[in-house]
């Protein structure tokens, strides 16, 4: 059985498993930012949305603790056409008319306003 030591000049092929989830960050936000400046720079030609109700995992505060419980809640997804951009998702109060409503102008406002 052969055994293989690692010599001190061969270390161009290691890499930090931090150093990649660092990268993919950054990735991730770079991308997520130019999809806001996309959104916010193009007129919006016909504002597309689906929801479905998911168990969400949340924090419940009782006394000084926190206690975890699956709760369903409404997610939407916000969609520009013709091209099928992606534009975000929000999540309503309830899910009546007036709170998805009120939930997707929030957003928009948030996105023309930043």
């Amino acid at each position: 059985m052969e055994l293989y030591t690692k010599e001190e000049e061969e270390t161009s092929h290691v890499v930090d498993r931090n150093k990649i989830g660092r990268q993919r960050k950054k990735l991730q936000n770079a991308l997520a930012d130019s999809t806001k400046l996309t959104v916010s720079w193009s007129p919006l030609t016909g504002l597309y949305f689906d929801g479905r109700k998911d168990n969400t995992k949340v924090l419940i505060k009782k006394d000084k603790k926190y206690y975890p419980k699956t709760t369903k809640e409404e997610h939407y997804t916000l969609v520009n056409e013709p091209n099928s951009v992606y534009i975000g998702h929000v999540t309503a109060a309830t899910g009546g008319a007036k709170a998805i409503k009120e939930a997707i102008l929030n957003f928009l406002n948030q996105i023309i306003c930043n």
